[in-house]
């Protein structure tokens, strides 16, 4: 079996199950703390995990190696660790709540559990700390818990959603740990500007140094967003009379830049300026002059690539993740829905097919089309290029008359089509466990359609992990949206 690692604190249950059990470290039931680690003999599917739901097991996240940290009030261990796939089942252990970099000596970025150093438990010494708590546990919901065990005011504290930063004695920090709903403790670090870091990891000073390579006489071109306020006479100074040129290539007449990107790159490749402070930041070639290309379609990206007045390199996101390039829409799909209507009928319809049809070098093995519901000539456009469909049905008696519909309208579409659309399912979402009303409209969807696909839950981290820029799986991928998310995937693939 594998280690298990946290906070840089690590243990193997099975080399040291002997070793642990001499300390008292494993735990005949979890009636001391309402967190558990379930270790299982290899990566979990997606109905293992459903299995350890049904046991009482949430999972939270997941640790180093085939580890899991679980929410488990119940005190019987046992139904746990009789699941095939689970090798090892225990409370959380306070050993790891405690890095190395906060014990005694504290010069070892790793420890093993059973070896760390042990707590400074009569030092008055003081040290800033973030206390990290189990996802879920809200901040304000353990002020005063933590507070007690650090002997502080709460009100000295800074109270974050899942996190709580304070000042205490080092030999409080048992105490902190102690506490069950706190899942590890770090030290505070201070955050600092970086912006000079590009030139270390790239070796700039040193090819200025010994050869005097700065860029001097030298033509930089950069693709990107835009630059500063689109102007190459009034301009931030870390750019001052090193602007040759500006393209406004993806809005008439505007280079400038809203989001920040394209000027941060800029500054990275060539800028040079001074803080406030006096300290000189520069990018990699700060005597280079620059020519700036701003692409940054002031419509969101979709509509003018479909309309033909961008190019897909010009609205595609690369890597957005892991095999996944993405082309955002934006209001400028209001606009192309006009332009598209003044094509001949049959012409208009088939846009986006054609767009997408053009793609073929880029070799993708999949295109997803992400649409509202609704029967107007951009949905007409996304019937014409897909080769199957899902339909997503809200459990509400509000969503049934549109969903009948919008079947209808994807009907009306194989009229002209060589082959018709292959419906994948009905995907029903909002499914609220505790109503009647969620089971009663799923029956109905049963009844009416051939293949219904797993539901999706109502979960707040499908609301929240928007919010953020992640995934369900990134924000939470315990939760019942990224199982939920997770088997739909496993229903399509096998579909």
């Amino acid at each position: 079996m594998a280690k298990i690692t946290i906070n840089g604190i690590s243990i193997d249950p099975a080399v040291h199950h002997a070793a642990l059990a001499a300390a008292n470290l494993v735990s005949p039931s979890a009636a001391s703390s309402n967190f558990i680690l379930v270790q299982a003999k290899q990566p979990l599917t997606g109905p293992q995990r459903a299995q350890l739901e049904r046991a009482g097991a949430k999972i939270l996240e997941y640790a180093p190696e085939n580890t899991f940290i679980c929410q488990y009030p119940p005190s019987d261990l046992s139904p746990i660790r009789a699941l095939p796939f689970v090798e090892w089942a225990n409370v959380y252990l306070e050993g790891f709540k405690i890095p190395t970099s906060l014990r005694p000596g504290g010069q070892t970025a790793t420890a093993n559990l059973l070896s760390a150093a042990p707590l400074d438990l009569l030092s008055n010494d003081r040290v800033t700390v973030n206390v990290i708590l189990h996802k879920g546990v809200a901040g304000d919901s353990v002020r005063n818990k933590i507070a007690a065990a650090a002997g502080l005011n709460p009100a000295t504290m800074e109270v974050g959603r899942n996190k709580i930063r304070l000042t205490v004695e080092r030999r409080r920090l048992k105490d902190l740990a102690a506490t069950d709903e706190v899942r590890h403790i770090e030290p505070y670090v201070a955050p600092k500007l970086a912006n000079n870091i590009a030139r270390d990891i790239l070796r700039a000073n040193e090819a200025e140094n010994a050869g005097g390579l700065a860029g001097e006489d030298q033509i930089v071109a950069i693709a990107d967003t835009g630059l500063d306020k689109g102007t190459a006479d009034d301009v931030h100074p870390a750019f001052t009379g090193r602007v040759l040129k500006l393209y406004a290539l993806g809005r008439a007449g505007d280079a400038s830049d809203p989001d920040g990107h394209g000027t941060h790159v800029a500054g990275s490749v060539l800028g040079d300026g001074t803080m406030t402070d006096g300290t000189v930041v520069q990018g990699v070639a700060p005597k280079a002059r620059l020519v700036f290309q701003s692409v940054l379609d002031a419509n969101g990206g979709l509509g003018d690539w479909l309309t033909k007045k961008a190019d897909f390199e010009d609205v595609v996101v690369r890597g957005a993740r892991e095999n996944l390039d993405v082309v955002p829409a934006g209001a400028g799909l209001l606009d192309a829905e006009d332009v598209v209507r003044e094509k001949r009928e049959e012409k208009r319809r088939t846009r986006l097919a054609k767009r997408i049809s053009d793609l073929e070098k880029e070799g993708y093995e999949a295109v997803i089309l992400d649409c509202p519901p609704g029967a107007g000539l951009l949905l007409e456009n996304i019937y014409a290029a897909a080769d199957e469909i899902v339909l997503p049905a809200k459990l509400d008696y509000l969503s049934l008359p549109a969903l009948e519909k919008t079947r209808a309208f994807a009907k009306s579409c194989n009229e002209h089509r060589d082959k018709p659309l292959r419906v994948d399912g009905v995907l029903p979402t909002f499914y609220d466990l505790r109503t009647q009303v969620s089971a009663a409209l799923l029956e109905t969807l049963r009844e009416r359609f051939s293949k219904i696909l797993s539901p999706i839950r109502i979960n707040v981290a499908l609301a929240e992990a928007p919010s953020v820029g992640k995934t369900i799986f990134e924000f939470d991928g315990s939760s019942r949206g990224a199982v939920d998310y997770a088997l739909l995937a496993e229903d399509l693939k096998l579909g």
